[in-house]
């Protein structure tokens, strides 16, 4: 079981639904590497594995919880130390910069990612002190089927800031305050049993703000974002969501974001 969830069958069912794909994925990557053996490219060839987002699940997938967020990363190629780990925050807007700079190709100056191909290999690297996260959409904004009348369409709109302590979230749309069961990775069926374990129930209002100390909370269980103690860093973190906002031009500073892909089924 994974820790940030609860100990319940629906979700104990889902769990080894996933550990199947993970053994689906390992046995076809596998076969990846072998034939990269079969033509004498292994060694001189940069292997990337990664993902676009957490793990398919309650908390985690089309969130902005940290489950949401955490992405695999493993790498093996020409100058890289075999068992080499490092402790520092990537994203994967740093892939396609590393990937350059391996190729000794030039880095665009443009672009917000950032190349750790030196750390990987040995050299010295300045580690990010923050990482910003988004989302607007999760799915069409059009309901699949009558039945989803009872959830909250899928426009959301959220922006994050994370740090090595602190995690803040920002809920851009105060109508919207809960999840849809069906988006983060469980059935109608067994909805009921888990959901209230995880959000608050749908007569309440999941806040404006969110943030976690994830030194005495790296589970993300306890919002902190009320807490007096808490005041200056929330402040802190606040601006510097809503300066890297402006940096990048955020089309949520001028209002709602249409969505970009409208699907009628």
């Amino acid at each position: 079981m994974l820790p940030f969830l609860p100990d319940l069958p629906a979700i104990r069912g889902e769990i080894a639904r996933f550990h199947g794909a993970i053994r689906h994925l390992d046995f076809h990557f596998g076969r990846l590497v072998a034939a990269l053996e079969q033509l004498n490219r292994f060694k001189d060839t940069l292997v990337v594995f990664t993902t676009d987002h957490g793990i398919a699940g309650a908390r985690a997938k089309g969130t902005l919880y940290g489950a949401g967020l955490e992405t695999a990363l493993l790498m093996r190629g020409p100058h890289i130390p075999e068992g080499a780990r490092f402790d520092v925050p990537f994203s994967n807007l740093d892939i396609f910069p590393t990937l350059l700079d391996a190729a000794q190709v030039p880095i665009p100056p443009r672009g917000q990612g950032r190349s750790f191909w030196s750390l990987a290999t040995g050299g010295e690297y300045e580690a990010h002190d923050a990482l910003f996260f988004e989302r607007n959409y999760h799915g069409s904004s059009l309901p699949s089927s009558p039945d989803d009348a009872q959830f909250p369409p899928p426009y959301d709109p959220m922006r994050a800031v994370r740090t090595r302590d602190f995690h803040l979230i920002r809920n851009f749309e105060p109508r919207l305050r809960e999840w849809r069961p069906d988006e983060v990775g469980f059935t109608r069926d067994d909805w009921q049993e888990w959901y209230p374990a995880l959000w608050p129930l749908k007569t309440e209002s999941r806040p404006e703000i969110e943030l976690f100390d994830l030194q005495n909370d790296p589970l993300e269980q306890q919002d902190v974002a009320r807490d007096p103690a808490y005041a200056a860093t929330r402040q802190g973190l606040l601006a510097r969501l809503e300066n890297w906002m402006r940096q990048t031009n955020d089309p949520l500073l001028r209002g709602p974001i249409p969505d970009p892909a409208p699907v009628a089924l």
